[in-house]
C-alpha cells in the first residue's frame, strides 16, 4: 500500500508543469506529533497512573523470587531432599505466575495503549482534514518521504492544534 502511494505520488511529481505549479503538498512527521503532543504525553501519565501499582506488585513478587532463590541455593545443602524438591517446586510456581501476571499486564497496557492512540490519530487526522480544506492543500504526506522541503512541513500547525484542544 505504502509503495502504491508512494508511486502514486512519484507520478504526480513528475507530470506537466503546469499540473506541478497548481499542486499543494504538505508533510506531516508523526514522530515528531507522537513525541510532543500533550496527548500523547497525557496517555503515558494516565497508563502510568493507572498500571503503575500493578507493575510494582511484579516488581517486588520478582524480588520475592530472587530471594527465595538465592537462598534456596544457600541452604540446598542443608534442606532434606523432600523439603528441597518442594521449595524447588514452589519457586517454579512463583516463577510460573509471575510470568503469567507479567504478560497478562503487558497485554492490558498494549490495549489501552492502542485504544489511546486510535483516539488521538481520530484527533490528529480531523485536524488534518480541517487544515487541508481551510489551506486549500491537494496532498498531505506523513510516511515513506525520504526529503521534504521545509516549507511543505504542516507538523508545527498541528501541533498548534493539538496543544488548543
Amino acid at each position: 500500500m505504502k509503495k502504491q502511494i508512494s508511486l502514486v505520488v512519484f507520478m504526480l511529481l513528475l507530470s506537466t508543469s503546469l499540473f506541478a505549479e497548481g499542486l499543494k503538498i504538505g508533510v506531516v512527521n508523526m514522530q515528531k506529533l507522537q513525541n510532543q503532543a500533550p496527548q500523547i504525553q497525557k496517555m503515558v501519565a494516565d497508563l502510568q497512573k493507572r498500571f503503575g501499582p500493578q507493575k510494582e506488585q511484579l516488581e517486588k513478587l520478582a524480588q520475592t523470587i530472587q530471594s527465595d532463590e538465592k537462598t534456596l541455593k544457600q541452604n540446598e545443602l542443608l534442606m532434606t531432599k523432600d523439603k528441597l524438591t518442594a521449595a524447588r517446586k514452589d519457586l517454579v510456581a512463583k516463577v510460573q505466575s509471575f510470568r503469567e501476571q507479567e504478560a497478562q499486564l503487558g497485554k492490558e497496557i498494549q490495549v489501552a495503549r492502542n485504544q489511546e492512540l486510535a483516539v488521538f490519530s481520530d484527533t490528529v487526522n480531523n485536524i488534518l482534514s480541517e487544515l487541508a480544506k481551510k489551506d486549500k492543500y491537494d496532498l498531505i504526506l506523513n510516511d515513506g518521504v525520504v526529503y521534504m522541503d521545509s516549507k511543505l512541513d504542516v507538523t508545527d500547525k498541528i501541533l498548534a492544534e493539538l496543544k488548543k484542544q
